[in-house]
Parts: structure tokens; C-alpha cells; sequence
């Protein structure tokens, strides 16, 4: 758009600064007004607070936005009671058996020593066994027989009691070792491993006893809003190719052969039914078996 040059004004003052509207130009050469650009009305908010910003309007909740769309809903699985973790237990039954020989006098180190060589089971516990266990000996049989005995006496004592005591705490962390965190976490997942299998087959006994309710509770529909954990069942006859593509070893050409194959016989009563209707690979028959459920 062509504007025009600086033009002195009327009495010699000087235009305003920006573009000569079109009825103060002279000459009779009229250009298009300019545009004014369209302000968007500020909106006031009082010192200290943030504006407010509009939020998305809310969503189903038996769905959730993904990268390839809507997502089914799952609910959060039921959790086994946990296993307690780690604690002090071991290390105060440790203190306690490195005690003993202390505690006794040192005629109980044999006992202790003997745990220890039991959990060990090397040369060096066994000797160490075999050492305590003469001195106790030595304190039983020397008694006060004179100062050749009363010297023997109190040198077993010494050997069992102090000796025997010190030796323990240097041994105890490897007599009672430390739960490892690898072993606990893995202990953990197969207790919630082997829950996950407990509620799925309480869920296909109840689905076998009471259909109706079993539908009512939507066992095997995870793309429902539902409060019932059945621990990961599907139900062949009504769940939708998003939650059948779940299961282990599906693929989307197997998704597909099923929802045909459900559309031809309406509904299924088994997996051994689904792998021969749907000419699913034959290892699939336990995994549908395990996760599957059929109701009417």
C-alpha cells in the first residue's frame, strides 16, 4: 500500500507522524485507508492473581486421549497386601546371637557357633566351633582344682565370653546377611504376579455362577468405568478391538480375525472355540484360557 511523503501542514506546521488520512491529502490523489489492527480487549485481573485461562472441558472418564486416539480406561489393580519390608528384625536378632557368649558367660558360645557354622558351612566355622566347644569343657571340668585349674578356668572363660563375643560381631553380618533389594522387589512382583491370577479365577467362577451379575459388574470390559477388579479378564463376546489388542501375542490382523469371526457365530463359549472359529495360532489357546472370559 503506497503512502504518502511528509507534507508540511496547514501554517507550516508539521503533519502528524504516520500515514495523511484521505481527506486532508491534497491533490485529489485518494489511496486506500489503512487498516486499523483489531486490540483484543485486556481483561483486568486483580494485583497478585494469574489470569484466568479457559480449561478444557472434561472427557469421559472410560477414555483418554492417546497418540493414536481415545485409549481404554483401566482401573488401578488391586494390590496384594504387601510384603513387610526390610527391617530392623534381623538386625537385632544379629546383636542378640553375637551376645549370647557374653550374656552366658561363654558357656553358650558352642550353641551360637554352631548356628553359624550351620549357616556357613565353611572350614574356618567349624574350627572355630570346635575351639569354643573344648574351652566350655575346660571350664567345666577345671573347677577350682588349685591355681593350675583356676588359671584354665579363667582362661576358657576369657576365650569364650570376650573372645567368643568379638568373634560373633565380626561374623554376624555374614551369619545374618542384608535381604537383598533385587530379591525383595522380584519377591514382590510374583506375590502380586500370583494375586493378579487369584482375582481372575474368582472373577470366572462368579461370571459361571452369575452371569447377570458378572455383566452388571463388567468383568472383562477395562474400557468401562467400573469399581469390580477381576484381575485382567476380557470378555471375547463384548470387549472392543482396542481392549482384545491387549491380550499377549494379538496383533491387529489376529484383532481382526476375531471380531469376524464374532460377528459370524455371535458370540463364544471357550478359547479353544475362538483359535479354531478365528484360525488363531494354537499356542494362543492357553493364553486366551487364562485371560479370557465369555459371557452371554
Amino acid at each position: 500500500m503506497r503512502q504518502k511523503p511528509y507534507a508540511p501542514g496547514p501554517q507550516g506546521q508539521a503533519a502528524p507522524h504516520g500515514p495523511v488520512p484521505d481527506t486532508q491529502r491534497p491533490g485529489g490523489d485518494v489511496d486506500q485507508a489503512p487498516t486499523a489492527p483489531v486490540r483484543r480487549p485486556v481483561v483486568q485481573t486483580p494485583q497478585g492473581h494469574a489470569p484466568a485461562t479457559p480449561t478444557a472441558p472434561p472427557r469421559h472418564p472410560a477414555y483418554s486421549r492417546g497418540p493414536h486416539g481415545p485409549m481404554p480406561y483401566r482401573p488401578a489393580p488391586g494390590m496384594p497386601p504387601p510384603m513387610p519390608p526390610p527391617s530392623g528384625g534381623r538386625t537385632f536378632l544379629s546383636v542378640l546371637w553375637s551376645l549370647v557368649p557374653l550374656g552366658t558367660m561363654g558357656l553358650l558360645t558352642p550353641v551360637s557357633f554352631l548356628y553359624a557354622a550351620l549357616k556357613l558351612r565353611t572350614q574356618t566355622a567349624w574350627a572355630a566351633l570346635a575351639l569354643y566347644l573344648v574351652g566350655t569343657v575346660t571350664m567345666v571340668a577345671s573347677g577350682p582344682s588349685g591355681p593350675l585349674g583356676e588359671a584354665l578356668f579363667i582362661a576358657s572363660m576369657l576365650l569364650n565370653t570376650l573372645g567368643g563375643t568379638a568373634h560373633a560381631f565380626t561374623i554376624r553380618r555374614r551369619v545374618f546377611p542384608r535381604p537383598d533389594p533385587v530379591a525383595y522387589r522380584n519377591d514382590q512382583a510374583i506375590q502380586f504376579a500370583q494375586h493378579r491370577r487369584e482375582l481372575r479365577q474368582e472373577a470366572r467362577e462368579l461370571a459361571e455362577q452369575d452371569p447377570g451379575l458378572a455383566l452388571e459388574l463388567r468383568i472383562g470390559r477395562p474400557d468401562l468405568p467400573r469399581r469390580y477388579d477381576d484381575g485382567g479378564l476380557v470378555d471375547m463376546n463384548h470387549a472392543p478391538a482396542a481392549v482384545i489388542a491387549t491380550l499377549p501375542g494379538m496383533t491387529a490382523e489376529l484383532v481382526e480375525q476375531i471380531l469376524q469371526a464374532r460377528q459370524t457365530v455371535s458370540t463364544f463359549s471357550s478359547a479353544l472355540e475362538v483359535c479354531v472359529t478365528a484360525d488363531l495360532p494354537a499356542d494362543l489357546t492357553s493364553t486366551l484360557t487364562e485371560y479370557t472370559v465369555y459371557l452371554p
